[in-house]
Parts: structure tokens; sequence; C-alpha cells
């Protein structure tokens, strides 16, 4: 039944059933929430108790029929080409952007965060229309310092998107080391990142913790990226920042 829809309502049922779930995990028995519910005791805890019971059932279906991701088996990232060419490009993106956020999510020990993939699906409508002329030039660009240019230019815009869609739905509880900019940042550049060393240079997308090393660059320069995207003009600059990473990374 599902081929049988669009890919687009496919993306947006995917996205609800993952709110569902976060909602049915906040009312587990042994999740602390219940204490708020204004219910009796023993209503509560037999509510909470089958909540558990279907939450339990969903993660055992998970683990017996998982979901393939392209970006978690094999190359974990894959250059901004491969998202900008043919009719399974915008499908290629949302899938990458999604499973190298999650990657970057389980590193900084985010649980309970839930990524819209129907926004990942909307970054990259807003690129084909605001960027076509930097994505048309992806296929000429051949040198090394070209390359450099070009993927420091996508990864400026397809940041400075993901900042706008907000992608990422964080809970109200997660513990933020600055501004809430600074989580999606942290959370966000290291997936863009990953894309970017891929397109630089083609072999690096085998490297098995390039998600690692998108990391540990974009906390080098976390203060220039989130001073950049706060500024009225401030693509240019991130720009830069992500040319110096690229070039000088890994």
């Amino acid at each position: 039944m599902l081929h049988e829809i669009s890919e687009e309502m496919r993306v947006a049922l995917k996205d609800r059933l993952r709110d569902v779930r976060h909602a049915i995990r906040l009312h587990r028995h042994d999740s602390g929430n219940n204490e708020s519910l204004p219910r009796p005791q023993g209503v509560d805890d037999i509510l909470g108790h089958a909540v558990s019971a279907f939450d339990d059932a969903m993660t055992l279906a998970e683990r017996l029929v998982p979901v393939g991701r392209s970006s978690t088996q094999g190359r974990p990232a894959h250059g901004f080409a491969a998202y900008f060419s043919g009719r399974d490009g915008v499908r290629a993106f949302r899938r990458d952007l999604y499973s190298l956020a999650r990657l970057v999510l389980a590193r900084r020990g985010i649980a309970d965060a839930r990524i819209h993939e129907s926004e990942l699906a909307a970054v990259h409508a807003a690129l084909c229309q605001r960027h076509a002329a930097l994505i048309a030039s992806l296929p000429a660009r051949q040198g090394w310092v070209d390359r450099v240019s070009t993927a420091s230019a996508l990864c400026a815009a397809i940041l400075t998107e993901l900042l706008d869609h907000r992608p990422i739905r964080f809970d109200v509880g997660t513990r933020t080391p600055g501004s809430v900019r600074e989580l999606e940042i942290l959370c966000l550049a290291p997936a863009v990142l990953a894309c970017g060393f891929a397109a630089v240079e083609p072999e690096i997308g085998d490297e098995p913790d390039l998600i690692g090393l998108a990391i540990l660059a974009t906390e080098a320069r976390l203060e220039r990226i989130v001073a950049a995207s706060r500024a009225a003009d401030g693509q240019d600059e991130l720009a830069r920042i992500f040319a110096v990473l690229l070039a000088h990374l890994p």
C-alpha cells in the first residue's frame, strides 16, 4: 500500500509516526513523566504499563525488520553531485542528512530528539530554487580548488536552510551547551560538513569515522559558525569558514 502513495506522503507519514512514538515514550510507566498527569494513581499505572508494553513491541519490531539507510550501509556520506542530479537526488539528500544527523545526535548523547524528513525535503527544494546556478556548476567543477570553492558555498547554503527549517525537534528537557542555535549547529553542521568532505575528496566517503571528524571540526569553529549564522549577510562568512575546514581536513 505504501508504494501506491506519493513519496511526499510517505515522508510526512513517517514524521507523524515519529511524533506519535515520542509522545508514547513520554507516557511509559518508567519514564518519570507520569507524576504530572491528573489521573488517579491506579489508572495512571495501568495506562503507563500499557504504553510501555506497546513501546516495547514497537522496539522489537524495529529490530526484527530494520530499515535500510544508504548512509549507514556502506558510504556514510556522498558528494553534493549525488544529491542534485537525477530523480533520486532529493531522496538521497533526505536519507543521508537524516542518517548523518542521527549519528551526530547519538554521539552527543541526545536520545529524545526527532528529525523530520519532510523538512529535509523542503530544504532540498529551497536549495534548488535559490542556488540553481551554483548547483548547475557541480558537474563542471573538476579541479581541487574549484571543488573546495563549490563545496564550501553549498555547505553554507545548506546549513542556512537547515537552520531556517529546523528539522530537528528537541525535547523540552534537552540540555544545551548554550543557546538552541548552538545546539542545532552542533547537530546539523557536522552532517553538512561530512558531505562537503566527500565532495572535495571522494575517497573520504568511505572513511568509517567521517562523522567524528566533522564533529571535531564543527566544535573547533563553533563560535564563528554561530556568529555567522546570526548575521544578516553571514552566508559568505560561513562559506569562508567551511572552505578553511574542507581545505585542511582531514
